[in-house]
C-alpha cells in the first residue's frame, strides 16, 4: 500500500480541521456530498480536479497545494482528500488501519506477577520542539507583515483583499494551533470588512484597540522563548456543575452584521451563592457556513425536543450542566429534567435590580477584568431620548433615585430597526409617564471614563421592592483630576486611530503639544511612550527602509499603557460623570 493511500485512510474529522478549520471542513463536505471523483494517480500524489481547480494531494497532506490563489489548506484541498477517501474500498482502509502500532499493555493486560510499577513523578509542562517554536515565529513574523502593510497604506487605502489575507493567515495560525492569534486575526478581518463595506456598525477606536492588541500578541510569538501556553486554546474548558443547575430566562437577542451570526440566550442562575449569577448561552456559527441551519427554527441543546427560543418562556432545571464562567455549554451530557412557566416578577430578580448607578460603576471596575457585565437597572426617570444621526445610534439619558445619569446606547442596523423603534417608544413613553416603572436587562461597560448601557430587554411590570439605600465608596473629591487624565488619554487614542486610519505614509499631526501635556501631567511614561511612536512614525517616512515594524511595535506599547491606565481612572471619572450629565 503506497504512502498516500494510507494517508487518506487514515484521515479523520479530527485530523482534517486541525489541517484548516472547522467551517473549511464543513464546506468541504457539503461540496463534496454529491460530487463525482476526477483524479489522475501517480507513486505517492494524485491530481483531483474540484470545483474548477486542480488539487495536487501529497504526503503528508498538509503539503497539498490547489491552484486557487488560497496559500493555505483550502476548502478545495479538503473536498479531494474527502473524495479520495470515499473511493477506497473496505480492504485498503483495514489494511491502513492494521498498519498502525498497536497501543502499549496497560495494567489490565500486564501479567499477574508484574511488579506494581512504581510511583511517576509530576508531568513536566508541555514544550515545543525547536521546529515548532521555528514554523510559530515565522508565521507570527507572515503575520506581522500583513499589519505593517495596514499601518503604512492605513484603513482609507487599504485593498479589498486586505480581509481574506487575515483569513488566510488565521487559517495558517489554525493549522498550528496558535488559537489566540487565530481569534484576534479573524476579528480584525471582520472589521476591516466593516470598514470596506461603508458599515454604520464600524468603529474606528474598537478596530485600533483590536489592531495593537494584534499586533502586541504576534509581537510575543515572534521571539524563540514561547512556551504552548501562550498560544492559546481553541475551546474553553468546561467544569462540571455539581447537582442540579435552576436558570430562569431572562433575554435573548440576535447577533448579525459581523463574521458571526445567530442568537445569544441569557438566564439567572436562581440559586443566591453563585459567583455568576447571570448565565449565557451562544447559537453563534460564521456566516459562511451552516447557511441552512441558521435560518432553521434555532438551536436544540440540553436534549430539548423544542427550539431554545420557544423555551425562552419556561424555567428550566439542568442535569449535567457544564460553565464556562458564565457561559452554559451545549454538551449532549446536560438535559432538562424539569421544566415550568417561569415567573419574572420573583424574588431572585427583585433582589438583583439596581437602583443607584453608582453601584454598577463601582461594580465594573472592581472586576476590571470583566469588561462588561449584565444587570437589572430601575431608572427613575429618562431625561432624554434622540436618535444621533452621526453616529447612527439611539442615545437615551437615564437618571436614578439620586440624580445620577447614564446614557443608553444601541447602535442602528436595518436587522435591529424594530428594537430601536422599541426603544424610541419606550423613551418617549417614559419621558411622558415618569410615575411609570421601567426595568432593563443591560450590558454595563465603561469606555472612556463614562458609563454605558446597552439594552436587551425591557420590563415594565416588575414589581420594585425598594428604592435608594446604596452608599457609595468612591471619593469624587478627585472626579475633576481624573476625568481630565482620561481626557488626555482620548486625546492619544486619538493619535493613534488618526495614524490607523490615514497610514504612517500620510504622516501625523502635530504631536509634540500632546507628548508636553503628558509629561506636565505628570505622566511620565505615556509622554516617553507617546515619543517613542512618533519618532518611529518620523524615521519610518523620512529612510529607504520599507519596514515599519519599530512603529507598529511603539504604537501597541502606547495602546496598552493607555489600556492600563483607563482602567484605574475609570471608577472616579464614571461616578465623577453621572453628576454632570445632568
Amino acid at each position: 500500500m503506497d504512502l498516500l493511500t494510507k494517508a487518506l485512510a487514515n484521515a479523520n474529522e479530527e485530523s482534517l480541521t486541525a489541517l484548516a478549520n472547522k467551517g473549511l471542513y464543513k464546506r468541504a463536505v457539503k461540496d463534496t456530498d454529491s460530487a463525482a471523483l476526477s483524479c489522475r494517480r501517480t507513486e505517492n500524489s494524485a491530481e483531483v480536479d474540484i470545483g474548477g481547480e486542480t488539487v495536487t494531494l501529497c504526503v503528508p497532506l498538509e503539503n497539498s497545494k490547489c491552484s486557487c490563489v488560497s496559500r493555505t489548506v483550502c476548502r478545495h484541498i479538503l473536498g479531494a482528500i474527502l473524495l479520495m477517501k470515499n473511493s477506497l474500498s473496505d480492504e485498503e482502509c483495514a489494511d491502513a488501519a492494521a498498519d498502525i502500532p498497536a497501543a502499549p499493555e496497560t495494567a489490565d493486560t500486564a501479567p499477574a506477577d508484574t511488579a506494581p510499577p512504581a510511583e511517576e513523578p509530576p508531568a513536566a509542562a508541555p514544550t515545543l520542539t525547536s521546529r515548532e517554536v521555528s514554523a510559530v515565529n515565522a508565521c507570527a513574523s507572515d503575520c506581522l507583515r500583513l499589519l505593517e502593510d495596514i499601518l503604512c497604506r492605513g484603513l482609507v487605502r487599504i485593498p479589498d483583499s486586505a480581509p481574506d489575507d487575515l483569513e488566510a493567515a488565521a487559517v495558517r495560525c489554525h493549522s498550528l494551533k496558535m488559537a489566540d492569534a487565530e481569534r484576534l486575526l479573524r476579528d480584525l478581518g471582520g472589521r476591516l470588512n466593516a470598514c470596506l463595506q461603508r458599515r454604520a456598525s464600524f468603529s474606528i477606536s474598537y478596530t485600533a484597540r483590536k489592531f495593537c492588541r494584534t499586533a502586541s500578541l504576534l509581537r510575543q510569538l515572534s521571539d524563540e522563548d514561547i512556551s504552548p501556553g501562550d498560544l492559546g486554546v481553541f475551546r474553553q474548558s468546561y467544569d462540571d456543575v455539581s447537582g442540579d443547575l435552576t436558570i430562569l430566562p431572562v433575554g435573548m437577542r440576535d447577533v448579525h452584521g459581523g463574521e458571526y451570526e445567530g442568537s445569544v440566550y441569557y438566564f439567572l442562575d436562581v440559586s443566591p451563592d453563585t459567583e455568576h449569577r447571570f448565565l449565557t448561552f451562544s447559537d453563534l456559527r460564521p456566516v459562511f457556513y451552516d447557511v441552512k441551519r441558521r435560518r432553521g427554527s434555532g438551536s436544540l441543546p440540553w436534549g430539548l425536543t423544542a427550539p431554545l427560543k420557544n423555551m425562552m418562556r419556561s424555567k428550566m432545571v439542568l442535569r449535567g450542566a457544564k460553565l464556562s464562567g458564565c457561559k452554559l455549554s451545549s454538551s449532549q451530557d446536560t438535559h432538562v429534567v424539569m421544566h415550568s412557566p417561569a415567573v419574572l416578577d420573583c424574588d431572585e430578580v427583585h433582589s438583583l435590580i439596581v437602583t443607584d448607578f453608582r453601584q454598577i460603576a463601582e461594580s465594573l471596575s472592581a472586576d476590571a477584568e470583566e469588561s462588561e457585565r449584565l444587570f437589572f437597572v430601575h431608572p427613575q426617570k429618562c431625561s432624554e431620548s434622540r436618535f444621533d444621526k452621526f453616529s447612527q445610534q439611539y442615545i437615551m439619558t437615564l437618571e436614578d433615585c439620586n440624580g445620577n445619569s447614564v446614557r443608553v446606547t444601541a447602535r442602528y442596523s436595518a436587522k435591529d430597526k424594530n428594537f430601536i423603534e422599541l426603544l424610541e417608544s419606550i423613551g418617549r413613553k417614559m419621558t411622558a409617564e415618569p410615575q411609570k416603572n421601567y426595568t432593563l436587562l443591560v450590558s454595563a461597560s465603561i469606555s472612556s471614563g463614562e458609563l454605558t448601557l446597552f439594552p436587551i430587554e425591557i420590563y415594565d411590570f416588575l414589581r420594585i421592592p425598594y428604592v435608594g439605600g446604596y452608599v457609595s465608596s468612591t471619593d469624587c473629591s478627585g472626579g475633576m483630576y481624573a476625568a481630565t487624565l482620561i481626557g488626555l488619554l482620548d486625546e492619544v487614542r486619538d493619535i493613534i486611530d488618526l495614524t490607523l486610519q490615514c497610514g504612517l505614509r500620510s504622516g501625523t499631526a502635530d504631536c509634540k503639544t500632546v507628548e508636553n501635556k503628558c509629561f506636565n501631567y505628570g505622566l511620565k511614561g505615556l509622554s516617553r511612550l507617546t515619543a517613542d511612536f512618533i519618532s518611529s512614525a518620523s524615521a519610518y517616512r523620512h529612510s529607504m527602509s520599507s519596514g515599519c515594524r519599530d512603529a507598529l511595535f511603539a504604537m501597541a506599547a502606547l495602546d496598552n499603557y493607555i489600556n492600563t491606565a483607563s482602567v484605574r481612572l475609570d471608577r472616579i471619572s464614571a461616578v465623577f460623570n453621572m453628576k454632570g450629565m445632568k
